[in-house]
């Protein structure tokens, strides 16, 4: 007769992660599903009553042509904010791990920018691209560009996107870094016997090896 192995486990782990498990469960789960459950109802102007309209309210959304257009430019945003910073990032984290002098110093450099809270950087922004006294505004004149971002969208967009790289290149910078820094010295050694191009070698070793990097970067930014 064959016997079953029976484990035995300590409840201590359950009691240290239920006070996590409660906080997400009061702050996050319970206002997801109660926005959920609203969405579907209608409230009078003073919310003392509420009818339950199915989806009325998603069919109002999608047909405002408003809603629509912003969708189109949040996800155009993402992509393109998304893309710029971790292309920058990653080039960066690449020139950063084979300086050999100075090493600290550009780290500090490139990574300074994370400690600027969203709101001082959108300050920041707003002084470089001012029509009277903004660098790049002057910059722009030069070559003959009237930017305005206070009345040309399409201005607008392009120091919005600008700004958001600018912000968020250093958070890809750290975590590229430390990806390229925790490939093996002996992968590398074997790299760079095996093939003697350095771009062939990135793109078909040192590359891959940070697929898991940039899939969470991808997913944060």
């Amino acid at each position: 007769m064959e016997r079953r192995q029976q484990f035995f486990h300590s409840p201590l782990p359950y009691l240290f992660l239920a006070p996590q498990i409660l906080i997400i469960a009061v702050f996050f789960i319970y206002p997801a599903a109660k926005a959920v459950y609203l969405s579907f109802m209608l409230e009078d102007p003073w919310g003392t009553s509420s009818i339950f309209v199915w989806f009325e309210n998603y069919q109002m959304l999608f047909e405002s042509s408003e809603y629509l257009n912003s969708i189109g430019f949040t996800l155009m945003f993402a992509i393109v904010v998304s893309f710029l910073s971790l292309a920058l990032a990653l080039l960066l984290a690449v020139k950063a791990d084979n300086i050999i002098h100075g090493q600290s110093a550009y780290k500090v450099t490139l990574t300074w920018v994370y400690a600027v809270a969203p709101a001082i950087a959108g300050v920041i922004g707003a002084f470089l691209f001012n029509p009277h006294i903004g660098v790049f505004t002057e910059i722009f004149s030069v070559i003959g560009w009237d930017f305005s971002f206070q009345t040309d969208p399409l201005d607008a967009t392009f120091a919005l996107i600008l700004v958001s790289v600018w912000k968020q290149v250093s958070v890809n910078f750290i975590y590229f870094l430390a990806g390229l820094q925790s490939i093996s010295y002996a992968v590398k050694e074997a790299a760079m016997l095996d093939c003697v191009s350095d771009s062939k070698r990135f793109w078909t070793i040192t590359f891959p090896l940070l697929a898991p990097t940039g899939f969470f970067l991808l997913v944060i930014n």
